[in-house]
């Protein structure tokens, strides 16, 4: 007994010590926080083992040696993961699993001895391990999670057709990995273990999660047993699961602030925008009925009532236990995004509050809420009826339509069109007319207004160099906002004397903070909340409470004020943004975001969604449109407009869910998510015969094997090199459809295609020194391959992209689907031919191209113009000239002159075949040319050439990273500050990351680029890299910038 515990403890200390030795990301970065045990098989079955098999334990140890290498790189590099620490075998499993075997029910009459070989035994054990996992589950209809029973289903009928030896079983695919464990080294292993072999190897099946490595790539794993690693969604959230215990922190909680771009503004029947906030909102549909100078209407007043109750809901909701941001789960079949939107509550959401009475029409509202708080809420909705938005917004949001007093008699008469000149007789859409007190008092000078006239008969804006012009400074948006809220929320709200001004002062410089956000960057509710003080405002107070508070009433108040804070936010700050300006990013600005009043925004928008509309789109009829949604598979697409410089690029969503047929409700799926098997059957295709592509660039990071097998090519002669550049003008919006579906057909040569699903799963970055807990980071993939094959994930992983692959855990999904190649290009047809657009309330399909904001847009692009290059510029195809192509931006490097002038010429004609029309002012070349008697741009003698991003030397050919883009762009617009959670850290994580995009491994090949010009390349990289991190440090408040310990490494 003694040597029995003696032997366990080595056991112990050996797997201690394997432990602390295990040093690689997947186990310790990934497995560890998702298993309570990480083990290698090796040392999971030496302590599985009974204590007397000594002579099997030094076996299994010494394995590998010299003998049995297959064996011995099993044993070491298997990963078993599991839950609970490992257990002693279970009786009554292993009693069913030799009735299992016998294929009988008693397992009395059954004898261990039943197989004749090792492998028939390892057999029955995985098939025992399938049964018994379909056995526990729940119902008929459920699937066991686990990755041994993808692929088989219960039969629904006795005597149904069986292909499996499991009983009760089916199976309609084959399962890779089930085979895998019944072929060798497993049944070795097995036999290796001797009498206890066959417990050992159920309890590591049945309980256990493995990991096997593979061969392509460096460390990487793929799981053959055990619940899916991809559906433990604890392990990649922050945040965790929902449950109805659970109770959402301030930090937790974002805003949502993707919900104030794009917004449609409020206008009348006549076509009159109305500021303030839109006529859903719960303000406007339940305001303060004033009574009259005689007598006060009963009616009225117990309408009042119900009003002031609605609003009570929409700002507690979590009191009257409604739907809310910190306790209620997300139906995500309704909604994409983190949290539902409360603008507009449902009717049946709203009857789950708790009534008074019998009556249904009186909600019993919580009794912390009844007093002064409502009075309160009751004073909001006054003083929203008495607000003029419209005077505040051109007050503080001043344009040159202001100064316009009824006529456009100070416009150029240039600028004037008919598509602005319209006579009208409507009614002011300005608002209220009273003069507007400003914060001192003092009345503000009302503005001139427009009188009588429509959008259309409104000035046209001035001539700009840039679009962005004509938007509102942020400053400007800030103190309409502010003013806004200030005149609206009572100041009660805040709470009384100094503390009043001071939570005031802070929620609005929150306020600013929000607006002067760039485009990907939000705040939290505990960012909002930081700074106010809930000591003094007495409205939170429950009626007669202590002034000192105990903790559970502190506790309630901060619940009660957080939820007045979301909605403050939520529902006021961001409805006031969306329905007074138009909020849009740019495309040369980066990050930076513009708002634009409606009026504004429709003055320039209109004239060139109309030419859109005449060039690219014919209009459908609402029936015809209704009828043939009805009976398509895809949905609908929008379209937007985006300022580039003085022009509009147009900009179409095929991303967005959107509602299905059958409801107005629930979301259905994306356009790109349905396109997705197309997808990934192009891009097997695609690596199966990349010489199909032609002159496409996969990645940028080709352009340096390209250009050296080039320049082998020369050899040694020093030659004179001829660039040229050129940009096809608006190539998705020109490609003819036909020859596409046409060039289609002969790309899907398979006949049919299988398409699986398999999640990659990698170590988060690690950022703390010593530390060794990050967030896993998860991606879905779709591949494909051809049905005839039936080749494995783990053998399609030797090939392609995933051979690169390090540190990765592969988990397969459980269900895969097999399309027809017909199937395939007709989906393809009605994408490409039925293109859908909704703009404003009608639809229209869009006549020429293929549609830009599809997932397939590149690569039909890239297949065309392969079949372009093969017909009209096989004059290239030879030693002395390289061609290259990002999607539409062709480079030709040649030794000869004439070749090079012949491609100008031949694409400068035009290809109308492919619908080619060469952006002139886009091209460039490196020597003297003209067309027409017109200059071709080039670069000056002794410059770098310029392509997508990379600079070549035009006599060696040598590589930099062009910094030239970033000249005429604020720093600060390139950066996105995460404010929320572990600043120092993000700063690091956004240093390194910064410098990573400056420094490509191309431009640091010192067999390809001399070392001065990795050392210039080195140099710009850090130098931009610093610039970069001064600037987000700027970006910082001085209490969240991290110090010196995480600035100098």
């Amino acid at each position: 007994m003694t040597r029995g515990l003696k032997r366990k403890r080595d056991c112990d200390a050996s797997h201690a010590q394997q432990e602390n030795g295990f040093e690689s990301p997947v186990g310790r970065q990934v497995l560890e926080q998702c298993y309570a045990s990480v083990w290698t098989l090796r040392d999971y079955v030496l302590c599985k083992l009974p204590s007397s098999s000594r002579l099997r334990r030094k076996k299994i140890a010494c394995l590998g040696r010299h003998v049995d290498q297959d064996l011995a790189h099993l044993l070491e590099t298997t990963l078993v993961c599991f839950a609970e620490p490992a257990a002693e075998t279970n009786a009554i499993v292993f009693k069913q699993f030799l009735a299992f075997s016998q294929g009988t029910d008693d397992a009395s009459i059954c004898s261990p001895d039943l197989w004749s070989s090792p492998a028939e035994a390892q057999s029955e054990i995985v098939d025992f391990v399938i049964w018994l996992l379909f056995k526990r589950a729940t119902s008929q209809t459920s699937l066991p999670k686990n990755v041994l029973c993808h692929g088989f289903r219960r039969r629904l009928r006795e005597g149904e057709s069986c292909n499996t030896t499991i009983p009760g079983l089916y199976s309609f695919y084959a399962n890779p990995y089930v085979e895998a464990l019944k072929q060798p080294p497993w049944p070795q292993l097995l036999a290796l273990l001797g009498q206890s072999g066959h417990k050992i190897m159920v309890d590591l099946l049945l309980d256990c999660s493995l990991f096997v490595t593979l061969q392509a790539g460096i460390n990487n794993y793929i799981q053959i047993a055990g619940c899916p690693l991809s559906t433990l969604d604890a392990v990649f959230s922050n945040v965790p699961a929902d449950s109805s215990n659970s109770v959402r922190k301030g930090s937790e909680i974002r805003l949502l602030r993707h919900r104030v771009f794009y917004g449609k503004p409020t206008l009348s029947a006549r076509g009159h925008l109305q500021p303030g906030f839109k006529h859903i909102h719960v303000l406007n549909r339940c305001p303060y009925i004033q009574p009259t100078q005689n007598h006060v209407s009963s009616d009225k007043s117990a309408q009042n009532e119900v009003n002031t109750t609605h609003i009570l809901m929409y700002m507690f909701p979590r009191q009257f236990g409604l739907h809310n941001v910190f306790t209620s789960t997300v139906n995500q079949s309704q909604t994409s995004q983190r949290f539902q939107d409360y603008t507009l509550r449902e009717v049946s959401d709203l009857k789950l509050a708790k009534h008074r009475g019998s009556d249904d029409q009186l909600v019993k509202v919580p009794k912390r809420l009844r007093g002064a708080a409502r009075q309160l809420v009751r004073r909001l909705q006054i003083l929203h009826g008495r607000c003029s938005y419209s005077e505040l917004l051109h007050h503080y949001c001043p344009t040159y339509l202001d100064r316009h007093d009824g006529c456009a008699t100070d416009i150029d008469s240039s600028f004037l069109s008919a598509s602005y000149v319209s006579a009208s007789n409507g009614d002011d859409a300005h608002g209220a007319t009273n003069p507007v007190p400003n914060a001192s008092g003092s009345v503000l000078k009302r503005p001139r207004k427009i009188h009588h006239r429509t959008w259309q008969s409104m000035a046209p804006p001035p001539t700009t160099e840039s679009l962005v012009e004509l938007a509102c400074p942020h400053s400007h948006v800030s103190a309409f906002c502010q003013g806004v809220l200030a005149r609206i929320l009572p100041d009660e709200m805040w709470g009384d004397g100094d503390t009043r001004h001071c939570n005031k002062k802070t929620f609005l410089h929150n306020v600013d903070r929000f607006i002067k956000l760039r485009r990907f960057e939000s705040m939290t509710l505990h960012q909002i909340s930081q700074g106010l003080k809930m000591s003094e405002i007495a409205w939170l107070k429950q009626p007669g409470a202590r002034d000192r508070p105990c903790q559970s009433e502190t506790k309630k108040r901060l619940e009660i004020f957080l939820e007045f804070l979301y909605y403050v936010f939520d529902s006021l700050l961001m409805p006031l943004i969306k329905n007074n300006f138009y909020v849009t990013e740019s495309n040369t600005h980066r990050n930076q975001v513009f708002y634009f009043r409606h009026d504004i925004w429709r003055l320039i928008a209109e004239p060139k969604m109309a030419d859109v509309k005449r060039d690219m789109l014919e209009e459908i009829k609402a029936a015809e449109a209704t009828e043939f949604l009805s009976s398509r598979r895809l949905g609908l697409g929008q379209m937007r407009l985006v300022p580039k410089g003085h022009k509009m690029r147009p900009i179409m969503n095929l991303k967005k869910r959107i509602t299905g047929k059958a409801s107005s409700k629930f979301l259905g799926p994306s356009i790109n998510s349905m396109l997705g098997p197309l997808h990934a059957a192009l891009k097997y295709e695609k690596d199966t015969n990349p010489s199909r592509l032609g002159s496409a660039l996969p990645s940028l990071d080709r352009i340096r094997p390209l250009l050296a097998d080039f320049k082998a090519s020369l050899g040694a002669t020093n030659h004179v090199l001829y660039f040229v550049k050129m940009d096809v003008r608006a190539a998705f919006d020109t490609i003819p459809q036909q020859a596409v579906l046409s060039l289609m057909v002969d790309i899907l040569a398979r006949n049919r295609y299988e398409i699986r699903k398999h999640a990659e799963i990698k170590p988060g970055q690690q950022l703390a020194r010593g530390s060794t807990k990050t967030r896993a980071v998860r991606r879905w993939h779709a591949s494909a391959h051809d049905a005839e094959d039936g080749i494995s994930l783990a053998d399609q992983l030797k090939h392609g992209t995933w051979a690169n692959k390090k540190n990765t855990i592969f988990v397969e999904n459980a269900f895969s689907k097999t399309y027809e190649a017909t199937a395939l290009l007709s989906l393809l047809a009605e994408h490409v031919q039925a293109n859908l657009v909704k703009v404003g309330k009608k639809v229209y399909r869009q006549k020429t191209g293929i549609p830009q904001g599809s997932v397939l847009s590149s690569l039909l692009c890239d297949y065309i113009y392969a079949e372009l290059e093969q017909r009209h510029l096989a004059f290239l195809d030879s030693a002395d000239c390289l061609l290259m192509r990002a999607v539409d931006d062709f480079v030709l490097i040649t030794s000869t002159k004439s070749k090079a002038i012949e491609f100008v010429h031949k694409m400068h004609g035009g290809i109308p075949e492919y619908g080619v029309e060469v952006n002139r002012e886009k091209t460039l070349v490196n020597f003297d040319m003209a067309i027409n008697g017109s200059r071709i741009a080039s670069i000056s003698h002794g410059a770098m050439f310029p392509y997508c991003g990379v600079l070549i030397d035009c006599k060696t050919l040598e590589l930099a990273k062009d910094q030239g883009r970033l000249k005429d762009i604020a720093l600060e617009n390139t950066l996105t500050v995460d404010l929320c959670r572990h600043p120092g850290q993000n700063f690091q994580k956004k240093v390194l990351g910064a410098f990573i995009i400056q420094s490509g491994p191309m431009f640091f090949d010192t067999h390809f680029n001399s070392t001065k010009r990795v050392l210039i390349s080195l140099h710009e990289a850090m130098a931009l890299t610093c610039r970069k991190m001064c600037a987000y440090l700027r970006c910082l408040p001085k209490p969240r910038r991290p110090g010196s310990s995480i600035i100098i490494r």
